[in-house]
């Protein structure tokens, strides 16, 4: 894998996937696996779904993990006929077009989000911006409960 500045500065459609994942900048690193590997599997998982039903994936994508949530952010992810749309000041139905599909992707990416993890995927919710180019997806995970702690009546 490239190196963090390389990974930050984001990469071209041509350049490995896993250059795609950038530096988490400091939050949690997803757990299963390391290196990366939990990432990477998002991001590929996330890059191939919105390649299969909106016909370009994103170029740059970036996953990290919040307590039982992993935060996906995509960018460079437009077709030539939604940057049309959006140059021509119609980025609303854009939102609209992309929203209608996030189901969708959704669906495709959670055994891949659930492998990488280890947990279940229990919500998604996601945002487009079409001015910028990129969206956002807030997978909520089911919380990894910890063996209680034994009491002191349990010890007797």
């Amino acid at each position: 894998m490239k190196d963090t500045r390389d990974a930050m500065a984001g990469v071209s459609a041509s350049e490995d996937l896993e250059s795609a994942v950038w530096s988490n900048g400091g939050s949690r690193p997803l757990e299963a696996g390391t290196n990366g590997v939990a990432s990477t599997a998002i991001c590929n998982a996330v890059v191939g779904a919105l390649k299969r039903v909106c016909g370009k994936g994103p170029t740059k994508v970036k996953a990290f993990s919040l307590d039982d949530h992993v935060a996906v952010v995509a960018r460079d992810m437009l077709t030539p006929l939604e940057r049309a749309l959006v140059q021509s000041g119609h980025e609303e139905l854009v939102r609209e077009a992309r929203g209608a599909v996030a189901d969708q992707v959704a669906n495709e990416c959670r055994a891949a989000i659930e492998q990488a993890t280890g947990q279940c995927v229990v919500g998604w919710q996601s945002q487009v911006d079409p001015c910028a180019d990129s969206a956002v997806a807030l997978v909520q995970l089911q919380p990894v409960h910890e063996p209680p702690i034994p009491s002191s009546e349990d010890e007797s």
